[in-house]
C-alpha cells in the first residue's frame, strides 16, 4: 500500500503542475479562434510519465465529452491516441450524455455498446463504453451548466471492472484536468494482459481492484462466489455473483422474469423503456445475465439514442424482420417510433422521466412487460417465490435474494441444456474410428429431426407445460442466434479434443509394426499425414511432439525403395525440414513435386458443416 500511495502521490503532483501547462495552452488556442472538429486531436502536453504511443490490452483509450452550442456534443480529448471514424466519435459523442438531463445534478453513471464501423480485420466487432456523465449548475456557462462526460473505450464486457475504473477516475479527473488521464492510464497500461479464468490484483490511483476474467468472452455480470479473505482496507473486489442486482431490479416483477428468461433464450427482440441512462443500460445487462451460463448471441445495446447511426434499421419495417437484440432507451419518442416491436418491457411511466428523479429506484416504478409470446416452459414460480424474503427490505436480504435467483436462473438454463448436451455428445466419433492413416474425423452433422425425435421419447419432463410445448421451445432454440454461438463454441471444443486425440494417437504410434503390413502408397500416405503434423508442431515450437516425429518420418523413409527415398529427401532439403548430411547441393537445389495421387490439403482439421440444416 505505501509502494501505491507513492506512486500515485508521484503521479498527483505531475498531474497539477501539468495543470497550469495545459491551462495556458488551451487559452492561447481559444484566442487565436481555432475551433474543435468532431474529434480534436489529443492534448498537446503529453507528461515525460507517459509516451503518446502507450497501449493496454484492457483499455483502448478514455474519451471526455463536452456539449458545443453549435456542433452539440463532442469529443475533445482522446487520449491515447485512438482512430475513431467520424461516424463512431459521432455515436460515442451522443450516447456519452442522457437524453433527459433537465432534472439532474451531480454524476450519473451508466454503459453503452456500439459496433464499429467499418469493421477492419484484428479489430474488435463492437467497443463498450463506460461513463460518468457530471452536471452542475453554473451561471458562468451561456447555458448554466456544466456539462462533461468521461469515458473509458473498452473491447472487453468487463462491466463491474470498468464501471469501477471510470468512478475511481472521473472525480479526479474533473478536479485535476485530462493529465490526471494520463496518469491514469499508465497504471492501466502496467497492468498483466488479461487471462481467461484467471484472477487479478489490479493497481489504480491508490486503490488496489480484485478482478476475476471470465472464461467466457460473454457479457461478463456472473462469476463464481470467490472465498472471503482478509483483504486490505482500499482493496476492492469487482466481479461477484451481484454486478447487477436482478431481485432489486425486479422486485415488482418477480414473476415475469421466466418470462423474459425465455424471450432473452429464444433471441426475441425487446425494447426497454426507462427513465433513466443508469437504468436502461443495468436492465440491459440483467435480461442477458438471466441465460446464464450460456453466451447470448444477439445485439445488445445498453443505451441507445435516436442519434445513433443505426436508429432507422430498428425503425423501419413495422415489425417486419426485427434482428434479435435487446434495446435500452430513455427517449419517449422510442414509445411511437418502436411501438410495433412484439416485446416491450417499461420501467414506470418514460413520459413522467422529466419530472421524476433519474436516480429513483425501480421498486417505486411500475414495472410492466408487454409481448406478444406465449410461455413455453413452465416453471412452478410459487415454489421459488415462497423461498425469497418478500418482508424484511434490508441490504442483507435483498442480496440474500439477489444470489438466490442467480443460482435459479443458473441451475435452470444447465437445466435445459442436458438434451442437448447429450445429443451433442453423440455426434463425437468414437475412439476407434481415430486412425494414424487418415484426418482427425469429423463431427456428425447436427440434425434438428433427430435431435426433436431423441427428446420425444425422453421419459424425463422437464416441465409441467407438457411435451408438445418443450418440443416447440427446443424447436425454436436451435433457430436463435445464442444456439449458434452455444454450438459453434462446443464444436470448437470438441474439434480440439479430437485433435489432440489424434496427434496423441500419431505420437504414440508404433511405427515398425504399423508398416509392417504396409504397401508402397500406404506408407506414403502415413508419411505425408505425419509430415503434416511435423509442420504444424514446428510452427507451434512443441519440441517433445517434433522429437518423435521426426523419427517417425526417418523410420518411414527408411522403409520405402531407394529411389523414392531419394525423390523424398530432395523435397524435404529444399523445404528444410530434413537436414541431409553429405548432400548433392545441385540436387537439393531440383524442384521436385510429390505425386499428385499423395498430396494431401493444409491444416489438420477441416471446419466441416456441422450445424443444423434448417438453421437459417
Amino acid at each position: 500500500d505505501d509502494t501505491i500511495e507513492g506512486d500515485w502521490t508521484l503521479l498527483k503532483s505531475s498531474s497539477e503542475e501539468a495543470v497550469s501547462v495545459e491551462s495556458q495552452k488551451q487559452d492561447a488556442k481559444a484566442e487565436s479562434g481555432v475551433q474543435n472538429s468532431i474529434v480534436d486531436p489529443p492534448s498537446p502536453f503529453i507528461s515525460d510519465l507517459v509516451p503518446i504511443d502507450i497501449t493496454s490490452p484492457w483499455v483502448s483509450c478514455f474519451c471526455v465529452v463536452t456539449f458545443d452550442l453549435e456542433l452539440g456534443q463532442k469529443i475533445e480529448h482522446v487520449f491515447p491516441p485512438y482512430s475513431f471514424s467520424e461516424e463512431e466519435a459521432m455515436n460515442i459523442g451522443f450516447t456519452s450524455f442522457p437524453d433527459s438531463n433537465s432534472n439532474l445534478s451531480g454524476d450519473v453513471p451508466f454503459f453503452f455498446r456500439f459496433l464499429r464501423n467499418p469493421r477492419e480485420d484484428n479489430k474488435p466487432d463492437s467497443l463498450f463504453g463506460f461513463v460518468i456523465f457530471r452536471q452542475e449548475k453554473d451561471a458562468s456557462i451561456r447555458r448554466g451548466y456544466f456539462q462533461k462526460s468521461l469515458v473509458l473505450i473498452t473491447p472487453h464486457p468487463y462491466f463491474a471492472l470498468f464501471q469501477s475504473v471510470v468512478s475511481l477516475t472521473a472525480p479526479l479527473f474533473f478536479e485535476y484536468g485530462n493529465p490526471l488521464l494520463e496518469a491514469t492510464f499508465q497504471n492501466i497500461a502496467a497492468w498483466p494482459a488479461p487471462e481467461l479464468g484467471k484472477s487479478f490484483e489490479l493497481p489504480l490511483l491508490g486503490n488496489m481492484l480484485s478482478f476475476h476474467v471470465p472464461f467466457s468472452a460473454s457479457p461478463h455480470i456472473i462469476d463464481p462466489i470467490r472465498p472471503e479473505t482478509v483483504l486490505s482496507p482500499k482493496t476492492m473486489i469487482v466481479s461477484n455473483l451481484q454486478s447487477i442486482n436482478l431481485y432489486a431490479l425486479f422486485r415488482t416483477m418477480l414473476p415475469k422474469l421466466w418470462h423474459l428468461w425465455e424471450l432473452v433464450l429464444l433471441g426475441e427482440p425487446i425494447l426497454i423503456l426507462s427513465p433513466s441512462t443508469s437504468m436502461s443500460s443495468e436492465a440491459v445487462l440483467s435480461l442477458i445475465s438471466l441465460i446464464a451460463p450460456l453466451s447470448y448471441g444477439g445485439d445488445f445495446r445498453p443505451y441507445f439514442t435516436i442519434h445513433d447511426s443505426e436508429f432507422s434499421e430498428f425503425t423501419a419495417g413495422k415489425g417486419k424482420n426485427i434482428p434479435s437484440i435487446i434495446l435500452g432507451v430513455t427517449n419517449p419518442f422510442f414509445c411511437k417510433a418502436l411501438q410495433h416491436w412484439p416485446h416491450i418491457l417499461s420501467f414506470g411511466d418514460i413520459f413522467e422521466s422529466k419530472r421524476m428523479s433519474l436516480t429513483k429506484s425501480p421498486k417505486e416504478m411500475k414495472v410492466e412487460l408487454k409481448s406478444s409470446h406465449q410461455p413455453l416452459y413452465r416453471v412452478n414460480k410459487n415454489e421459488v417465490m415462497d423461498k425469497l424474503d418478500l418482508k424484511l427490505k434490508t441490504a442483507e436480504t435483498e442480496t440474500k435474494n439477489n444470489e438466490f435467483l442467480r443460482k435459479h436462473f443458473m441451475t435452470l438454463t444447465e437445466l435445459f441444456l442436458v438434451p442437448l448436451e447429450r445429443y451433442f455428445t453423440s455426434l463425437m466419433p468414437l475412439a476407434k474410428d481415430i486412425s494414424v492413416f487418415h484426418k482427425p474425423p469429423r463431427l456428425k452433422v447436427f440434425d434438428e429431426e433427430e435431435f426433436l425425435e431423441k427428446l420425444r421419447e425422453d421419459p424425463i419432463k422437464r416441465s409441467p407445460g407438457g411435451k408438445a410445448r418443450e418440443l416447440e421451445l427446443y424447436s425454436r432454440f436451435v433457430h436463435s442466434p445464442t444456439f449458434k454461438l452455444w454450438f459453434n463454441a462446443r464444436r470448437s471444443e470438441a474439434m480440439e479434443v479430437l485433435y489432440q486425440r489424434y496427434i496423441n494417437a500419431l505420437v504414440t504410434a508404433d511405427i515398425p509394426k504399423l508398416i509392417l503390413n504396409c504397401s508402397e502408397i500406404e506408407r506414403v500416405d502415413l508419411y505425408l499425414r505425419v509430415r503434416e503434423q511435423l509442420e504444424l508442431s514446428l510452427r507451434n515450437q512443441e519440441n517433445d511432439i517434433t522429437n518423435r516425429l521426426e523419427q517417425h518420418l526417418s523410420l518411414i523413409v527408411t522403409s520405402l525403395p531407394e529411389d523414392l527415398q531419394m525423390s523424398i529427401m530432395k523435397q524435404e532439403s529444399s523445404k528444410m525440414i530434413f537436414k541431409i548430411e553429405d548432400s548433392d547441393e545441385s540436387q537439393v537445389e531440383e524442384n521436385f513435386q510429390v505425386e499428385e495421387d499423395f498430396q494431401v490439403e493444409s491444416g489438420p482439421v477441416e471446419d466441416d458443416p456441422s450445424l443444423p440444416e434448417k438453421n437459417p
